[in-house]
């Protein structure tokens, strides 16, 4: 069990419900009927019936969502090792584009497979996870998939050709490089397969036909992760149409296994509708539990009286005012946050010792005799969180609250523990397959060459295939796909790749080369040390520490930061506290958090009372954004504007008059915030997105306005010497190279045959509707 279940097991430990349906199960009967168990506390409770019969489970859930909550949930109450999730995607709704396609199936398969092998081999109880749909599925009987399967090891002789054969022949995909599950590559003495009850691809190296090596290793950089004795491979069956399919799930489930149905009026009811009347009796006549809101007439049903907690809307004043009554009634509370930085920011909004006051009162919320409450471990805070919170009554008393409801915020399905390997420097193999003969890439120790493609070359009696790499006087370099990371593209795309000069192997020259690059580098920030050490010396404005309108602020965002994204975050609030005026380079992809950043620190900005220019190169992005500002800050009292072609020359008027009054806070514009005729009554910010678009002209004048303005740069493609700048050390510089949790990759579509017109009245249309 995990330290999260030891904790909220004695909230439940010794309850009468709990005991009721122990003592009812161990007597052999079946057809339970429990209600009042909200999202979340369900899985505790599965999770205790677990631990305390020592028996496997099976719970079928209504819909694939459901199983896909109860495996996020329980693997954080027993952990993952304990569970198998038998079930399609939920998301296979979301990517049913066709550039997705093979991945979401491959994923789908890979994650009933594994499941499966989980519950052949299982030597353990087991709590199986399968939604009602997915018991339907016609699968081989258990003998034949547990003998379709292989293990290999180290030093056995399975033979090169036979193990390809054999991955060919159970529905495994060749492919150049390997990507996702059931993918194969063979490359010379070695090959690559990414198993289906994997979570990385392993490298498979042979001696003659002997296993010399088991590794698995990270798809994008080819490097090595960890060394394997064994590995087991399943066949894919889910795939093989010659399969005899005579079987289901419940021929694969151990002897005495209790099986517990969630919402069965939903999920049987779909079962009869779809055809399978049979399978949903079955279900039904052997279901031992039935988590039901909605109990039949007339059944046994044991009453747990658990409800859902209260919403806040992240006011945070709501939030403190329910916790001083609660505190006051004898409720123990429990708090859970994703990571221990979201505990520390809960305890410095909730837990805090500075005196909160009302908008218009004086008298603090919480009594100091309320706050050493807090600390003496009436609130206590843990990690990780559970999808849902819930309120136990008397004589337990006890109320579990999820962070990101309290706040708001969205959470995304994230329990499970399969390791990401890093983003290696260095060229990745999908940018290797993207190039074409003849393009230039850099070895790090030996220059500029041409890619003349991939061969297989034999080195001491081993084929390895490796990069081809042609130089001055037809010299030409072989480089194994070990050491790939050694390579990148040539960057200076601008410049006539014909014209560029290959090196010579075998030379100096490339040495020479890096050399003189280093001293005339030094040169360039030498001087502009000394230039931006100049603006250091200009007086600004320090803005204050964090108060607590910031960090509720902050706390109502609807995601949870990524690491880069928080990083970022502090960089720039660090910044905006020192006397120099700020300049900070905030580089990310689209989609990545940039916004965000720049929200925190406008809030900041108008906390001290400070207005804030926000200028960006289009009218739709200026939309955009005044859209997202006005969400994120309006509630705290922030008045944010837009300024744009958009705007009637009367609100423009109106606009600019606000604006020199200081009663506009942040505003929102293109090259027109530019204008003579745009005054502000005390400017300390300015955020600039994406720099590289605005012309010459434009930036002339913006030397002048940010002379000793913070000013926050925020783009996805710097322009070389802003970048440059950054990465010198004379701009600061915070890269944002994290992506949020399950992100979509952005979906982009050409119009065409339309005029410009058309399509910005399309998009303005859009936007109207949000």
């Amino acid at each position: 069990m995990t330290p999260l279940f030891t904790q909220l097991h004695h909230t439940i430990a010794k309850n009468e419900s709990v005991a009721a349906t122990l003592k009812r199960l161990s007597i052999g009967e079946r057809n339970i009927y429990l209600s009042g168990l909200p999202d979340s506390f369900d899985a505790l409770v599965i999770a205790e019936f677990f631990e305390k019969a020592k028996r496997s489970f099976l719970l079928v859930t209504a819909t694939t969502s459901d199983a896909e909550r109860f495996f996020d949930d329980l693997a954080r109450l027993v952990g993952e090792e304990h569970l198998a999730l038998f079930s399609e995607s939920g998301k296979q709704s979301v990517i049913k584009q066709e550039l997705h396609k093979h991945r979401a199936e491959s994923e789908q398969n890979a994650q009933m497979l594994d499941a499966l092998e989980r519950i052949s081999s299982a030597t353990e109880p087991l709590i199986i996870i399968a939604s009602a749909s997915s018991l339907a599925l016609p699968l081989p009987t258990k003998e034949s998939f547990v003998k379709d399967s292989i293990t290999i090891k180290r030093g056995d002789e399975v033979g090169y050709e036979l193990l390809s054969w054999w991955l060919k022949e159970r529905h495994f995909e060749q492919k150049q490089f390997v990507e996702s599950n059931g993918d194969f590559a063979v490359r010379g003495g070695i090959i690559d397969i990414f198993p289906y009850t994997d979570s990385v691809p392993i490298r498979v190296e042979f001696f003659g036909d002997t296993i010399e090596s088991i590794r698995e290793f990270d798809q994008i950089s080819q490097r090595s992760i960890a060394h394997r004795e064994e590995i087991a491979i399943v066949s894919n069956v889910l795939n093989d149409e010659a399969v005899n399919r005579s079987s289901s799930l419940f021929d694969y489930l151990p002897e005495n296994i209790i099986i517990a149905t969630a919402n069965p009026e939903i999920g049987l009811r779909e079962l009869e509708e779809n055809g399978n009347e049979e399978l949903a009796r079955r279900i039904e006549a052997q279901s031992d539990v039935l988590i039901s809101s909605f109990p039949p007439s007339g059944a046994a049903v044991i009453e747990f009286g658990v409800r859902k907690p209260q919403s806040f809307n992240a006011n945070l004043k709501i939030i403190r005012e329910h916790l001083h009554s609660l505190l006051n009634d004898d409720f123990h509370i429990y708090i859970l946050a994703e990571s221990k930085d979201l505990t520390k920011r809960l305890e410095d909004l909730l837990d805090t010792d500075e005196a909160i006051h009302d908008a218009t009162e004086e008298n603090t919320l919480f009594s100091d005799v309320e706050n050493e409450q807090l600390k003496k471990g009436r609130v206590t805070y843990l990690v990780p969180s559970l999808s849902h919170g819930f309120v136990l009554p008397s004589p337990t008393k006890t109320v579990v609250y999820a962070e990101h409801e309290l706040f708001g915020r969205k959470r995304e399905r994230g329990a499970s523990s399969k390791r990401r390997a890093a983003r290696s420097k260095g060229i990745s193999m999908r940018e290797l397959r993207s190039l074409r003969r003849g393009d230039l890439l850099v070895h790090e120790d030996k220059g500029i060459g041409k890619f003349m493609g991939l061969d297989t070359i034999e080195v001491s009696g081993a084929k390895q295939e490796v990069v081809r790499l042609q130089y001055r006087d037809n010299d030409f370099l072989f480089i194994n796909l070990d050491y790939i990371v050694k390579l990148s593209k040539y960057s200076a795309a601008a410049i006539d790749e014909s014209a560029v000069k290959l090196s010579k192997l075998g030379s100096a020259e490339w040495a020479r080369t890096k050399e003189k690059t280093k001293r005339r580098l030094k040169d360039i920030a030498r001087e502009l040390i000394k230039l931006y050490a100049v603006r250091k010396t200009i007086d600004g404005f320090a803005f204050g520490k964090d108060d607590i309108i910031q960090r509720e602020m902050e706390a109502a965002f609807l995601y949870e930061d990524t690491p880069d994204q928080a990083k970022a975050t502090e960089d720039v609030k660090r910044d905006m506290e020192l006397p120099s005026p700020m300049d900070r380079l905030v580089c990310g992809d689209v989609g990545y958090g940039k916004t965000e950043v720049a929200m925190r620190a406008a809030m900041k900005a108008t906390i001290d009372k400070k207005q804030v220019a926000v200028l960006v190169p289009t009218t739709i992005l200026a939309e955009q954004h005044a859209r997202s500002f006005t969400d994120r800050l309006e509630k705290f009292g922030v008045a944010v504007a837009a300024l744009s072609r958009f705007r009637s020359a009367k609100e423009q008027k109106e606009i600019l008059a606000k604006l020199a009054e200081g009663k506009i806070d942040v505003l929102i514009g293109t090259h027109r915030l530019l204008s003579q005729d745009v005054l502000f009554r005390d400017i300390g910010l300015l955020i600039i997105d994406e720099e590289h678009r605005f012309g010459v002209a434009a930036k002339e004048k913006l030397r002048h306005l940010r002379a000793n303005v913070d000013t926050l740069t925020l783009t996805a493609t710097p322009i070389p010497r802003t970048l440059n700048f950054s990465l010198l050390g004379a701009r600061d510089l915070s890269v944002i190279e994290t992506p949020p949790k399950n992100r979509l990759p952005i979906a982009t579509e050409i119009l065409s045959g339309m005029d410009d017109d058309i399509i910005r009245r399309a998009l303005q249309r859009e936007m109207e509707r949000g």
